[in-house]
């Protein structure tokens, strides 16, 4: 039984103790119907012998009547009163069967009748006197007799009465006791069975316990009911699960520990406090002072605060180490940062190098340069030349004028990185920066048979900017357009005001860029394909104007889709009402509202 379902076990023993206790219920109904019955029979028995013994006195005078009065007379009479009373004591013997005494006494009547009967008839006058005082004398001993047997009946009646009333007492005590054994049989289950459950319930809350408290090598057996066997399987399935669960995460933590021990980075985590909870060694040697419990972005302290450094590197300097720092939020209940610490000394220097090589080598190549772009100008306008020395002193030229681009773009990065670029912002104009540049590139697109429409509303407002930046700006983007549009395209400019912005757009319909180009627009020496051929430039012209837009508190987004164009859109600060008054330009250089070149 050990294995068998509680369920189902206590159905049966539920089911067993019901049918007994309406087995004994039965019983006792019956045994109170019964005594009831056996009552009722002797009560109906007594007043019918109470009745018959009356009416077997009645049929006895009777019959001493008819004796006297037939003297001399019919002898019939007296043979039916014989008869009567004979049948009244036939009945009143069967229905005295079932009781002795009433037996005997009504025997005892009926010979107290014969003995009259033996008397004989009264024929003499001696005979007579005789009957006169023995009659008489029987009569009155059968009479007690009657009295005697009516008697008796209320003697059964009273005795039934009390036999049916302990019958039924005892009836009723039967029930209540096999109730009560019920009951107490019934509890005697419960507790056999809540004794069988409760001993591996409380192994098995035992067990969870223990397990809750980080022992993860608990068991418990698997005996008892079903239910309870079931159930501790499952446990021990779990328990073996959480097992090699936490054996598989230790040894993941122990193998992330060495490496964030072993990692060239440094790495702090703090609380939502901004308390030190951990942090690997590298971290402490590139921290001066770095320890558990202290604020790590404390006002004074070498790291920036946690909102400056979140969402992107933050350069600083400490220790004269040069470190970029990263603050990420830990996305879990308990919150906190992750601090990233690089030590970048080397990048920074080995930039500065690079930097440094770049504008000295492009200081030094741009006086050649200057140089053999002259000569190859004067040589082009000698009258000597044949048409083939003509095209290579062309070829010199153009070259030359790409070579000075180029040196032109290196030195403007150079001195964007080491910070020597100059800003002057002050109220201009943004709309005759955008007709010169158009007019100093209009010989390359009408080259290629491209269109430039400039869109310049009358209301444009003027921009805190520096011109010369905004035209640097201008001509990179219309030299990107004219590269990547294609031949017979267009190209347009708008500007248009912007709340406390003045948006410049410059858009093209060449094939436009993918996700992945798109992203990658902005980067240094980046260029992208046209038509699967790769087009030419140093890849820097939009990095610079990223660099100067940012310089003067402005912006530059692209938007792109391959096979439909792209559009470079740049805003700079609107300039205050104050300032627009005072620097606004003559009536002659307003602007057209739309202006096309090319």
């Amino acid at each position: 039984m050990s294995g068998a379902s509680i369920g189902r076990g206590l159905r049966v023993a539920l089911l067993g103790l019901t049918l007994t206790l309406l087995t004994v219920i039965v019983l006792g109904v019956a045994a109170l119907y019964g005594a009831r019955a056996d009552y009722e029979r002797q009560l109906a028995e007594s007043y019918a012998l109470e009745s018959a013994a009356g009416q077997l006195e009645a049929a006895s005078v009777l019959e001493q009547a008819t004796r006297l009065r037939s003297r001399g007379g019919s002898p019939g009479a007296l043979a039916r009163a014989r008869r009567a009373f004979d049948a009244q004591a036939r009945r009143a013997r069967a229905l005295a069967e079932g009781d002795p005494e009433s037996l005997r006494l009504v025997i005892e009547r009926q010979s107290l009748q014969d003995r009259v009967r033996d008397a004989g008839p009264a024929e003499a006058a001696g005979a007579a006197r005789v009957l006169s005082v023995i009659r008489p004398a029987v009569t009155a001993d059968g009479r007690e007799v009657t009295g005697s047997l009516i008697g008796r009946q209320a003697e059964r009646r009273e005795s039934a009465r009390a036999r049916a009333s302990d019958e039924t007492r005892t009836a009723v005590i039967a029930i209540l006791g096999a109730g009560l054994l019920t009951l107490v049989a019934a509890l005697l289950l419960v507790r056999g069975l809540v004794g069988r459950v409760r001993r591996p319930l409380d192994e098995l809350v035992g067990a969870t316990t223990r397990l809750a408290s980080g022992d993860l090598r608990q068991g418990v057996s698997t005996e008892g009911p079903r239910e309870v066997r079931e159930l501790s399987e499952s446990f021990n399935t779990m328990a073996a699960e959480l097992r090699v669960a936490h054996e598989r995460v230790e040894h993941e933590r122990r193998k992330l520990a060495v490496t964030i021990e072993s990692l060239g980075d440094g790495l702090a985590v703090c609380d939502t406090s901004g308390r030190v909870t951990a942090f690997n060694p590298r971290a402490g040697q590139m921290i001066p002072g770095l320890s558990v419990g202290e604020p790590l972005d404390a006002e004074g302290g070498v790291l920036p605060r946690t909102e400056d450094a979140t969402g992107g590197e933050t350069m600083i300097e400490a220790g004269g180490r040069a470190l970029a720092v990263t603050a990420s939020p830990l996305e879990t209940g308990t919150g906190g940062t992750v601090w990233t610490i690089r030590d970048t000394t080397e990048r920074v220097r080995l930039e500065r190098m690079k930097s440094d090589f770049v504008a000295a080598a492009s200081h030094e190549l741009r006086s050649p340069l200057t140089s053999i772009k002259g000569f190859a100008e004067l040589l082009g306008r000698s009258d000597g030349l044949t048409a083939k020395q003509r095209e290579a002193t062309d070829i010199i030229r153009a070259s030359t004028d790409r070579l000075v681009g180029l040196v032109d773009d290196l030195l403007e990065v150079a001195r964007i990185e080491a910070g020597r670029v100059s800003v002057v912002q002050q109220t201009i104009r943004i709309e005759p920066l955008v007709e010169e540049s158009a007019k100093l590139i209009a010989p390359r697109i009408e080259a290629r048979d491209q269109r430039l429409e400039l869109l310049l509303p009358a209301d444009l407002a003027p921009a805190l900017a520096d011109g010369r930046r905004v035209r640097q700006i201008l001509e990179n983007l219309l030299a990107n357009a004219h590269l990547y549009g294609g031949e017979g395209g267009r190209i347009d400019v708008r500007c248009q005001n912007a709340g406390d912005e003045v948006e410049i757009a410059v858009a093209d319909d060449g094939p436009g860029m993918t996700r992945e180009e798109l992203e990658h627009a902005f980067d240094r020496f980046y260029r992208g394909d046209r038509a699967g051929m790769l087009v030419p430039g140093t890849g820097l012209g939009l990095w610079i104007v990223r660099s100067l837009a940012e310089l003067q508190g402005g912006s530059v987004e692209a938007a792109s889709e391959a096979g439909h164009g792209s559009t470079f859109t740049v805003r700079v600060p609107r300039a205050p009402a104050s300032a627009e008054i005072e620097a606004a330009p003559s009536s002659e250089t307003s602007p057209a509202s739309a202006r096309s070149a090319g």
